[in-house]
């Protein structure tokens, strides 16, 4: 989204200037995330039930910003993006060192790794996807990867937690 989304907003009708500005709706809805969840996720409970709903609204905005062809959405779509992933980094390291209190060194760096994996690897697939299909049907990968995304959280979900913790 963030390597090539500026690119599908030229294609509904945005001047380059103008798309490179408009996708910091993306960075400001990942900031207003950011500091939402922060307050949010003060009271306990709470930072579970955040986590489960970042992927929906990260579809939701990914979906309103590929399927809308008017700008003006289209960059709404990219802020709430933002505010859907914003969140998703700290809370599912949090929830993966909880799951795993006794080697916490070893679950963060595993995680670091298959971040970073998906980090690099998701711009050079978009763009192979894209010089075979065009980038409109390139961005059909998103939707996968926060499928990917989502099936990670809930197989993390699942794993049981030291006592001690409260991540829900």
């Amino acid at each position: 989204m963030v390597y090539f989304g500026a690119e599908l907003l030229t294609s509904a009708g945005l001047r380059t200037a103008q798309a490179a500005i408009a996708m910091s709706a993306f960075y400001l809805g990942s900031l207003g995330g950011r500091v939402g969840g922060g307050w949010l996720t003060r009271r306990a409970g709470r930072s579970v039930r955040l986590l489960c709903v970042s992927p929906a609204v990260t579809a939701a905005g990914f979906l309103l910003f590929w399927l809308a062809g008017r700008p003006v959405l289209m960059i709404a779509g990219l802020f709430f993006c933002g505010l859907g992933v914003a969140n998703l980094w700290p809370l599912s390291l949090a929830l993966t060192l909880a799951a795993a209190p006794r080697n916490a060194d070893t679950a963060s760096a595993r995680t670091q790794l298959v971040g970073g994996v998906f980090v690099v690897a998701a711009p050079y697939l978009l763009g192979s996807l894209s010089d075979h299909l065009g980038l409109h049907a390139a961005f059909t990968i998103e939707p996968v990867l926060i499928g990917i995304c989502t099936l990670l959280l809930l197989a993390g979900l699942r794993l049981p937690r030291s006592s001690g913790e409260d991540m829900g």
